[in-house]
């Protein structure tokens, strides 16, 4: 059986973050072959900058740099290594992906099932700019059942993350 564990979910919602943060992200797939695709990153006032540790082999090489500016549908994708970049019009690539795929609406079906949340409290996690903070793991899961063509292909999905939180700023 298939299972994979996802945080790349992290990774597009830090392109609209309006707030200093800086985290980890690793996606772990397991199956005919294992992947990891790992880094961290940092986000301030809608500038996104993301390391990349463990590319995908696709678009982010190992030891790739990711930027993106404030407002900007745009990423650039820097290769320290091999000295070379590229960037990427994500509102324009997600946009024809989305347009190609419709003509197979009828032949192409996404369903997830089993959907699992839990929380656990994983206790005090020590001060942050001088506030007291609580970290909190979240475990969510889904099995995504890929029909192409009438070929069933499951997958089990699951994404695991850590949360710091402190009560002293309003939600």
């Amino acid at each position: 059986m298939k299972r994979i564990l996802l945080s790349l979910t992290a990774l597009v919602c830090a392109l609209d973050l309006h707030a200093g943060v800086v985290y980890r992200f690793e996606s772990v797939t397991e199956g005919l072959t294992k992947q990891t695709f790992a880094g961290t990153v940092k986000a301030e006032q809608g500038n996104v900058r993301i390391d990349i540790a463990s590319g995908d082999g696709m678009f982010f090489g190992d030891g790739s740099i990711v930027l993106s500016p404030a407002g900007s549908g745009n990423v650039t994708v820097i290769d320290p290594a091999r000295r070379t970049f590229y960037e990427l019009d994500l509102s324009n690539l997600f946009g024809r992906a989305t347009g190609a795929l419709s003509q197979f609406k009828d032949l192409v079906r996404v369903d997830a099932k089993n959907t699992r949340v839990a929380v656990r409290d994983a206790g005090p996690a020590g001060m942050m700019l001088s506030y007291p903070v609580r970290r909190s793991h979240v475990t969510s899961s889904f099995d995504l059942i890929l029909n192409v063509f009438g070929e069933k292909t499951p997958a089990r999905v699951e994404i695991n993350t850590d949360a710091w939180t402190t009560d002293k700023f309003p939600a």
